[in-house]
């Protein structure tokens, strides 16, 4: 686990300010797996920069939660605003045949396919939902997970 208060969340992502850059209502961090290490790829409507490497995605999610957190601006847009992960665990060209909309809370997370058919995995945290899709999809799944969070919900959110 990422030591929250610790000097490497701080610089765990590399949290940088883009001059001149709004935050957006809905933040999108797509993750993505490369070589058994965690990423934020890239942001969407947030001003971070890319950066940092985990060794799971529930690190990768603790961070970047506290990060979103900690530095979406206060006022009303916060009460509404939300953060999208938009996670890749395999590298596939074109569009993914499954998208696993996760919901819960950490101990109790459920991940649905939004096309309505009956897939549906169950775990304790992201990474046990990762792990379990190769059984449902194939060894290779051309697969994301979507896992939407309110910003006022965030740990230490104000």
């Amino acid at each position: 686990m990422v030591d929250l208060e610790g000097p490497e969340y701080r610089s765990s992502m590399r949290f940088r300010l883009r001059p001149g850059y709004s935050w957006g209502d809905l933040v999108t961090a797509v993750v993505v797996r490369e070589d058994d290490l965690w990423t934020v790829s890239s942001w969407i409507d947030a001003r971070l920069e890319t950066g940092g490497e985990f060794q799971t995605l529930d690190e990768l999610v603790q961070v970047a939660d506290r990060l979103i957190a900690d530095h979406y601006p206060t006022g009303p847009r916060r009460l509404t605003a939300e953060l999208q992960y938009a996670i890749y665990p395999w590298t596939f060209k074109g569009e993914p045949e499954a998208t696993l909309d996760v919901t819960g809370e950490e101990g109790g997370l459920v991940a649905s396919d939004i096309s309505g058919r009956s897939l549906e995995l169950r775990g304790k945290n992201a990474e046990e939902l990762v792990a379990q899709a190769p059984s449902l999809l194939g060894e290779q799944p051309r697969a994301m997970f979507r896992w939407v969070k309110h910003v006022s919900d965030l740990p230490d959110a104000e």
